[in-house]
């Protein structure tokens, strides 16, 4: 058997989205595949890192996949998936070396991502790549509990003119960068912008960001059916963080309640205690927790100060 790895395009998307239903199913128990995160798609994905994902072809048949991720000095990857009656045969392994090419190239300093946290096969085949296992990190959910709630005090990147935000998307990285110097959310922006497939919604002090929340829903989005994704949120680092990260949370949860969404998802690493204090706070409850693994073996922005929302999966 000869296995070629080749760049996804667009082409390939629906396969790719089923070997991972297919893949993920097997993992955990789940007899009908269609089931595993229903309604979400991988096309932001691969819109926002046209070259950074890719596929392993036995001839012309796709049997694995990967989805890589560079938010400025720190990259990502996932989901990484492979058909079940092909495991075992280094495929994953195959996948993981032109994403390392790139990260390296790519020029971050911190490379990442999720993973079975009960899952020795898992942990031990990153660990060969240099990654190492830290804190878990918590899938948390909460209920829409404001669907009549005005959402007037809710200000979105999408509602901005071209110059506010050109000097909004300035601000979004000037926090990250105090975060973790050279991370950078702009693409995640740009690419939830462009594909009409959520908001990222901001938190302003006067007309400066001091936050802001990157919120997949709907049709073409990375979230569940009636579901919405948050996969970053973040706030400016200070004596007011906490405060602010209620109150971004908050907004979400408005604007969440006017757009026929149920439920909110977010994942949070542990390292981040204040943070995770305060989903709590506002009624989010963990239903899965996962591993999160790093090269080098850095804290990066997993430390209590850092008030931030990020989901690997």
């Amino acid at each position: 058997m000869t296995i070629n790895i080749k760049a996804l395009s667009q082409d390939d998307l629906l396969a790719a989205t089923r070997v991972c239903k297919i893949a993920f199913s097997a993992q955990l128990g789940i007899s009908n595949p269609d089931l595993f995160n229903a309604g979400a798609s991988l096309g932001a994905r691969l819109a926002l890192e046209p070259n950074g994902n890719y596929g392993a072809f036995d001839e012309e048949q796709l049997v694995g996949s990967i989805f890589s991720a560079n938010w400025g000095s720190v990259g990502y990857f996932g989901p990484l998936t492979v058909l079940p009656e092909y495991w075992g045969q280094g495929i994953a392994q195959k996948l993981l070396e032109p994403v390392m090419g790139n990260f390296a190239a790519g020029g971050t300093t911190c490379q990442g991502l999720f993973t079975f946290s009960n899952s020795p096969k898992h942990i031990a085949l990153y660990q060969k790549f240099g990654f190492y296992p830290r804190f878990l990190t918590a899938i948390m959910s909460k209920s829409v509990t404001s669907a009549i709630a005005s959402n007037n005090d809710v200000v979105t990147y999408s509602s901005l003119g071209p110059q506010r935000q050109i000097e909004c998307l300035e601000g979004l990285s000037a926090i990250c960068d105090d975060l973790y110097v050279g991370l950078d959310l702009s693409k995640e922006v740009l690419t939830l912008e462009s594909l009409r497939c959520g908001e990222t919604v901001l938190l302003l002090e006067g007309e400066s960001p001091v936050g802001f929340a990157v919120c997949h829903f709907g049709p073409g989005s990375e979230a569940e059916n009636g579901g919405c994704y948050l996969k970053f949120a973040a706030v400016k680092r200070g004596d007011d963080a906490a405060r602010h990260f209620r109150e971004l949370i908050q907004r979400v949860d408005h604007l969440i309640g006017t757009v026929n969404v149920s439920k909110i998802v977010a994942g949070i690493n542990l390292a981040r205690q204040g943070a995770y204090e305060s989903l709590l706070a506002l009624h989010f409850r963990p239903f899965t927790y996962g591993v999160l693994m790093q090269r080098p073996n850095v804290a990066a922005y997993d430390r209590p100060d850092c008030f931030v929302i990020d989901d690997w999966r």
